[in-house]
Parts: structure tokens; C-alpha cells; sequence
């Protein structure tokens, strides 16, 4: 069973514009970049996030998705596309995504309604 994905193609675009999205998977299109690479990804950025967090949440999570798992996920997506790009802003986006499923697991940060406590926002962009 494939998991549930906490990222849609359209939200991926809404957080990094189209421009960079289009140009890492090579389309010129949103109907093109759903045939792409990009949905396995976006599943393999799901999977990363449960295997994190399962031992203290039920996974996968249910709708609505809380917003700092979609930014993880965003960030993790945007590093396998990034992978032959070693900017540091791309890849502190993904440490900082992993920092956060770390303390997801551990218990310093805890999901709530819609958003996480947490006295440090991540700062993925």
C-alpha cells in the first residue's frame, strides 16, 4: 500500500513558484509535473515523515494535514530534487525538516489541531 502523501504538486508549486518546480522536473506544465518524478517523491517524503513520527502518532495522519508536516515534506521533496544542487539554503531546509521530525518523535514538539507548538517556527523557505 502506497502511503498517504502529505504534499499535493500544487502546494509544492504554491511554496517554491513554478519556475523552479517546472525547471528541477523538466515540464512546462502542472499536467506534465503530476506525471513526473514528482509524485514519487512526494510519497517517499510521506514515508520518511511516518517511519519519524510513528512511534508517537498514529500514522498516516489524517485530513487536515497539520501545516508543519506539509512544509517537512515540502522540504525533504525539494532536497531529492535539489540532490545534485548543493546550496546550503537547500539543504539547511532539509536538515531543519529532519530536526523537526526529530523532535516530533522525542516529544519536544507536539502536533496539534492545524499547527505545532513550538517556540523555534521552522523557517524552511
Amino acid at each position: 500500500m502506497a502511503p498517504t502523501p502529505y504534499l499535493s504538486t500544487s502546494e509544492l508549486l504554491q511554496l517554491f513558484g513554478e519556475e523552479e518546480v517546472f525547471a528541477a522536473f523538466g515540464v512546462d506544465n502542472t499536467n506534465a509535473l503530476d506525471a513526473s518524478a514528482v509524485v514519487s517523491l512526494i510519497d517517499n517524503a510521506s514515508a520518511l515523515i511516518d517511519a519519524h513520527i510513528a512511534t508517537r502518532y498514529s500514522v498516516p495522519l489524517q485530513s487536515p494535514v497539520p501545516a508543519l508536516i506539509k512544509r517537512i515534506a515540502a522540504a525533504v521533496v525539494r532536497y531529492d530534487y535539489h540532490a545534485a544542487d548543493t546550496r546550503e539554503r537547500v539543504e539547511g531546509a532539509y536538515r531543519e525538516a529532519l530536526r523537526f521530525l526529530r523532535d516530533l518523535r522525542d516529544g519536544r514538539i507536539v502536533l496539534q489541531a492545524e499547527k505545532a507548538a513550538s517556540p523555534n517556527p521552522p523557517r524552511f523557505a
